[in-house]
């Protein structure tokens, strides 16, 4: 076993230890470049979404691959509750009376979806891909377009898988032009990945429309936006752990 800094895995490292199976997070990308001529047979990323991994070149290469897809959902579920609590308390609302959009119904917002239901809160989604596929939504949520969803939730949750190669790529899906339906003091949680959600847009519809924030992934991560994580409207500012507990 030879633990390595998830950030700066190199090949020589690789082939000075000998592995043929690396288990991995989404800190650590695996291309052609990183496992060109290593004795590699299995990578596993602890993870669900796999936007790392350059699965293409590990098919290619014979090398067998795996992900963890639900393995830390409900943990992430409970991020956004804690977030929804947080924001009905400092606008008083009743989140009884709100409407949650939900943009992406996997693992996680399924379960976010049953959540809020119980919670006696309208559940409006968005996920073009499994409504193509004539997947069977939850009970109660209703499909809708990226736009509807943004004009008619009070509160907006973001778990899309990052994917830029897809029919729907997710990769800057959140533009300012999305930003700006949002309703006065609604809620914007991304929990999701960062890259997905234009940033310098979310802060101009907190200023505009006195947006409030949840945010757990940043576009440059490790890094993060200072002006947004400090704006008095964010309510939760993470360095992406909501799926850690």
């Amino acid at each position: 076993m030879v633990p390595f800094d998830g950030r700066n895995l190199t090949k020589k490292l690789l082939l000075a230890s000998g592995a043929r199976a690396l288990f991995i997070r989404s800190v650590t990308n695996v291309d052609q470049s990183l496992i060109a001529g290593t004795p590699l047979r299995f990578i596993g990323t602890c993870t669900a979404g796999y936007e790392h991994v350059d699965v293409q070149s590990l098919r290619n290469k014979g090398i067998a691959f795996a992900h963890a897809p639900g393995s830390n959902a409900m943990p992430v579920v409970e991020y956004v509750l804690t977030a929804l609590h947080e924001w009905s308390v400092k606008t008083h609302v009743y989140l009884s009376e709100c409407t949650i959009g939900i943009i992406g119904m996997g693992q996680i917002g399924t379960r976010v979806a049953i959540m809020c239901r119980a919670l006696g809160m309208r559940v409006l989604a968005s996920d073009p891909p499994l409504e193509s596929y004539g997947a069977n939504i939850t009970e109660g949520v209703e499909w809708v377009s990226l736009q509807t969803l943004f004009a008619h939730s009070d509160c907006i949750s973001v778990h899309a898988a990052m994917n830029t190669h897809d029919l729907f790529p997710t990769k800057n899906l959140i533009k300012e032009h999305h930003c700006s339906l949002m309703k006065s003091s609604s809620v914007f949680i991304q929990a999701a990945r960062g890259g997905m959600v234009d940033e310098d847009a979310l802060l101009k519809a907190m200023n505009a429309s006195n947006v409030h924030v949840a945010i757990d992934v940043w576009k440059h991560e490790p890094s993060w936006n200072r002006l947004l994580a400090d704006h008095p409207g964010t309510i939760m500012a993470t360095p992406h752990i909501a799926g850690y507990t």
